[in-house]
């Protein structure tokens, strides 16, 4: 039977800088020495089983870190210690005295206690093995290893049966939390699609355009559905026993104590100008596209006709993934200046300045065609 590997860390065993001479070779060759080892020995001292294998090529190297039943009870005892000091629920996991043979944990659970154990601060009490910072620069990441054969079987059950089959308890099991939720609520929105759809074949075949109707139920059907998934994810959170769990979050390592609240709040403030100057270059591009594409399909019929219909696409294609990637570079610079305290409101942060650009693109030319193309349309 092969061993349990509970994480990976993958190590660079070379520099980024290429080429490099002699003597920046010979160094660069001491410092991954010298990391690797230190790195081998703070998990072996803090208990962990770590072994060392090539990676994909000879520049990479994969930590095997196993976690011993031993330490994994003592994570188990800080974790529920932790909770009942800040008042969340009682967790599904075993207590410290139970056998982990008997109440065995689910494998996601195992790889968050594991997870988190190598990479918060020591603050956290953790080991502090941080991907980006100085002091563990030749680590790449740390991560699971996927169960190939759970992974076959479910995705099997959900592409070629019915959603219904796939039990999303399992997948939680395996994944955890945050990826159940995600499949809960793909779940909970495919079902609740079926309304609209069948809404908006009836009003195709029975309905009148632009019926006053169909948009009031659209509308009303949508706010109902938003509302009640709010109330499901209170219910999720709480048979789940992660409501509240902000409070025992684990501080980011980028974090720098003592920052007053209103310098964050200006730092916020600061990145809407840069919002907004994206958001307008971007709105200029898709209304340049549109009334191209406009013109293009309706007044140009000269020679090289199907040839100049493309160009629409080909400028679409050429310059707004490229827009939407300065830009989600830049929204990282500037979230990642705000100094946020926790991994979660350092991603909500991040996530509104790339929704906002996502909006426009996705919605604009939408927008354009129902409020100007079509009620101007000749004829």
């Amino acid at each position: 039977m092969p061993p349990h590997v509970d994480v990976v860390v993958v190590f660079r065993a070379a520099s980024k800088r290429t080429p490099l001479s002699k003597e920046q070779t010979r160094k660069d060759a001491a410092k991954t020495q010298r990391q690797y080892t230190v790195l081998i020995d703070t998990l072996t001292r803090a208990g962990l089983k770590a072994v060392g294998r090539r990676g994909e090529n000879q520049d990479q190297l994969l930590v095997l870190v196993a976690c011993p039943s031993d330490l994994l009870v003592r994570l188990v005892h800080c974790e529920r210690y932790s909770d009942f000091l800040y008042g969340l629920p009682m967790s599904k996991l075993p207590s410290a005295e139970a056998d982990l043979d008997s109440a065995p944990l689910s494998s996601a659970d195992r790889v968050r206690l594991v997870h988190a154990y190598i990479t918060s601060t020591p603050q956290d009490g953790g080991l502090g093995i941080i991907t980006g910072c100085k002091e563990w620069d030749r680590v790449q990441s740390v991560m699971a290893l996927h169960n190939h054969e759970f992974n076959e079987q479910w995705i099997r059950l959900w592409t070629r049966r019915r959603i219904a089959s796939v039990e999303l308890e399992k997948v939680r099991d395996q994944f955890g939390d945050s990826i159940a939720l995600y499949f809960f609520f793909l779940t909970a929105y495919t079902r609740a699609l079926i309304f609209p759809s069948v809404l908006g074949v009836l009003y195709y075949f029975f309905g009148t355009p632009y019926s006053v109707v169909y948009s009031t139920l659209l509308f009303i059907w949508s706010v109902v559905f938003v509302e009640w998934w709010r109330l499901q994810e209170r219910i999720l959170s709480v048979r789940w026993h992660t409501r509240g769990s902000f409070r025992v979050e684990k501080r980011r390592a980028d974090f720098v104590p003592g920052f007053p609240w209103w310098r964050k709040e200006a730092r916020k403030m600061t990145s809407i100008p840069v919002i907004l100057l994206f958001a307008s270059v971007l709105s200029i591009i898709l209304t340049g596209v549109f009334i191209l594409e406009a013109f293009v399909t309706q007044l140009y019929n000269g020679p090289g006709y199907r040839i100049v219909a493309f160009t629409p696409t080909l400028l679409f294609s050429a310059l707004v993934p490229q827009l939407l990637e300065m830009y989600k570079a830049s929204a990282r610079r500037y979230t990642d200046w705000e100094n946020h305290a926790h991994q979660s409101s350092h991603a909500k942060s991040f996530s509104i300045k790339v929704f906002t650009l996502s909006a426009i693109n996705a919605y604009l030319g939408l927008a354009l065609s129902a409020f100007v193309y079509v009620p101007f349309e000749r004829g």
